[in-house]
Parts: C-alpha cells; structure tokens; sequence
C-alpha cells in the first residue's frame, strides 16, 4: 500500500515596512513511497494575499524563470505538480506589506503543504511578518511676547514633530496656513536651529504666499525635530 507524506522546512520571522515585499522561501518533500501531488494554501491572519513561485535555483530570491504555482490538477488548489519518492521542491511566498498598515501589526502565513493522496496528510511552514511602520505626530505653539497679540507684535510659532512608531519615517511634510490677520515675516522659517528660504527648490522648506512648507526628509524610531517661523500681528 503507498503511505502519503510531506514534510517542510523552518518557519521563519520577519520585519518590514509598509510597501516592502516578503520572500518567505520553503521547500516540500515527498515523504511516501510513491508518486504524490502537493498542494499549497496560505492562511494568513491578516489576508494580505501571497503568491507562491517555484524556486529553480533555490536561492530565496524571484529570479527569471521563477514562476508562479498554478493548478495543475483542476482541483482548484495550486500544487507543485507530481513530486516522484523522495523529491523535494523549493518554492517563495511573495507578499507587499499594504501601503498604511498600521505600526505592529503581525501576519502570521501558514503555508500549508497538503497530499492530494493521502487524507489530513500537511505540512506547514509559517512566516510571521511584524510591521514597523512610522507614527508621526505634531504639536504646534505659539510664543506671543507679553501674551498680548496687538498690532505690529512678532508671533513665534513651533510645531514639534515626534515618530512614536518602530519604523522609520521619510520625507514628512508640515504645512501650516498663516493664520487670520497676521503677515508672514519674510525668510523666518527654520527647522531645527537651521534658516529656510522661501523659495521652493532650494532647500527643506518654502512659502507659497498663504502657507508655510517644511520637508523633513527622515525619522528614525522614536525621534524628534521640530521647526519654526514667525508672523506678524496685522
């Protein structure tokens, strides 16, 4: 009688930002005595959605002939086809991190191997992928001399910028309206201790003639900066 059963390799962790592809490589043997067909599902708790290539090279990595699984044998599952005793096929799970996935969010993929031939025979490899994604918060101040905001004063205003999340944030951009009844005092802006112009193009920060536009080009976890500019009291 032929005995069914398939085996895989490690689990394996991962981290990434929103946007970046996994590559989960795992490869299937052919435990029985004969000639079997695996099929592969991925059941992920957060549904991303994975594409599964074969791995000719076993490399780990989607090179040129790399292609997808499909279902070859019309029972609406992929597989790799017949694996003969004994053979082992590599494949990668492919998956994008969704563009706003919120910071710490975890998918964990069971890749599940399972024999056509013999009944509740699987195997599982699983990828749990941990998200570090950026929380930019901001906070605006305003310094008024004297606390008393009469024509001609000179209002300081400062918005700080935090990123509260595991992951690196890049190009934030802060855009302040001047407010009401106020004038924008010429070449004030800064970020940090740094002086703007208020040209666009030149440097992290410009004036459009109603608001104000800083650039800050990178966060790392758990960072700070902050930046400034100043009206005056119409």
């Amino acid at each position: 009688n032929q005995v069914y059963a398939v085996s895989v390799t490690t689990d394996q962790s991962y981290t990434g930002d929103p946007s970046d592809d996994i590559l989960y490589p795992v490869c299937y043997t052919n435990d029985g005595n004969g000639n079997d067909v695996v099929n592969i599902t991925d059941n992920g708790t957060v549904a991303w959605g994975w594409t599964f290539y074969v791995d000719l090279n076993s490399n780990g990595s989607i090179d040129a002939g790399d292609i997808a699984l499909t279902d070859t044998n019309a029972d609406t599952d992929i597989d790799m086809g017949t694996m003969i005793q004994g053979a082992q096929v590599c494949v990668i799970a492919q998956s994008t991190i969704p563009a706003g996935t919120a910071d710490a969010t975890v998918e964990t993929m069971a890749a599940t191997g399972t024999s056509v031939g013999g009944t509740g025979v699987t195997a599982v490899g699983t990828a749990t992928v941990t998200v570090t994604a950026p929380i930019v918060g901001i906070v605006t101040s305003a310094t008024v001399p004297g606390n008393d905001p009469y024509p001609g004063v000179v209002i300081t205003y400062r918005v700080d910028i935090t990123n509260s999340g595991t992951g690196s944030a890049t190009s934030v951009l802060i855009t302040d309206a001047i407010p009401s009844n106020t004038t924008y005092v010429a070449a004030s802006m800064n970020i940090e201790t740094t002086g703007q112009t208020d040209a666009s193009g030149d440097d992290d920060a410009y004036f459009d003639g109603s608001s104000v536009f800083f650039n800050v080009s990178s966060m790392a976890p758990g960072a700070t900066t902050y930046v400034t500019y100043q009206v005056t009291v119409n």
